[in-house]
């Protein structure tokens, strides 16, 4: 299924900004309305490229999700940024399966990107992937806490607004990453997720701060860091990026773009 997905990020760089917003999602808070129970979901994300980096350069993800015990494939295009500030880009999103996992090459292909013409079905996703000459380039696991939100005088949900915490195995090292993810629900009208972001970004606390810098651009880039041996230093004793190195982060990111 092919749809455009709209979210905007706060990262939340300190323990005092993750337990307001834990309060919130748990909460009922004056001018929002939750409209589903609370969920708390553990995620296990595979990305793979071939072994030129031909997606990355093309600004385009091949994910395969493990959640509830189920498994989805998904391909995410480049993003641009709206007027309130959120991310738009183009995804493709779909159960896990030998019809889907072929339809999802078959886009792939369609990129300009070279994958083996034929190969057969492996019993491990993974390693059927990697057959058809994708290899994978990252692995992470999120914990999320996620309520469908809205506001009180909506008749519908808004948006999904979850607190996910984000463990990289970086080398040797665990990498913990914390931000609040709020994405549109589909078919809804843009003035009312950008009034609900409005909302939410006069309740959240010191501590948090847009961010967009997505979390498999953040794995490249930790990667990167570790391979400069400067990463041991940009993290807490908690395994927690410090502030000051997502100060870093967006200065490499920036200098990046200027240079490309």
């Amino acid at each position: 299924m092919s749809d455009v997905e709209t979210e905007i990020k706060f990262l939340i760089t300190n323990y005092c900004a993750q337990n307001f917003v834990e309060e919130i999602i748990r909460s009922k808070p004056e001018g929002w309305a939750w409209t589903t129970p609370l969920k708390e979901l553990t995620i296990h994300d595979s990305y793979f490229d071939t072994l030129a980096h031909d997606l990355r350069k093309l600004k385009w993800g091949l994910r395969v999700r493990s959640k509830n015990k189920e498994k989805f494939i998904t391909l995410k295009g480049p993003s641009v940024v709206t007027r309130s500030g959120a991310l738009e880009r183009q995804e493709f999103e779909d159960r896990l399966d030998d019809r889907s996992m072929r339809i999802f090459l078959d886009r792939i292909r369609s990129l300009g990107v070279r994958t083996v013409p034929e190969a057969t079905r492996l019993s491990n996703p993974g390693n059927w992937l990697e057959s058809q000459g994708l290899a994978p380039v990252q692995k992470r696991k999120t914990i999320r806490m996620l309520r469908k939100i809205g506001l009180k005088d909506s008749q519908n949900p808004i948006a999904e607004m979850s607190l996910d915490t984000v463990y990289y195995e970086i080398a040797e090292f665990l990498v913990i990453h914390v931000e609040v993810e709020i994405e549109s629900t589909r078919g809804i009208p843009t003035e009312d997720f950008e009034r609900l972001i409005d909302v939410i970004k006069i309740r959240l606390p010191v501590g948090a701060r847009e961010w967009r810098v997505d979390k498999l651009a953040l794995g490249f880039l930790l990667d990167e860091l570790h391979q400069q041996g400067v990463l041991r230093g940009m993290i807490d004793s908690n395994h927690r990026l410090l502030d000051k190195s997502y100060d870093l982060i967006t200065n490499l990111l920036s200098n990046t773009e200027e240079k490309s």
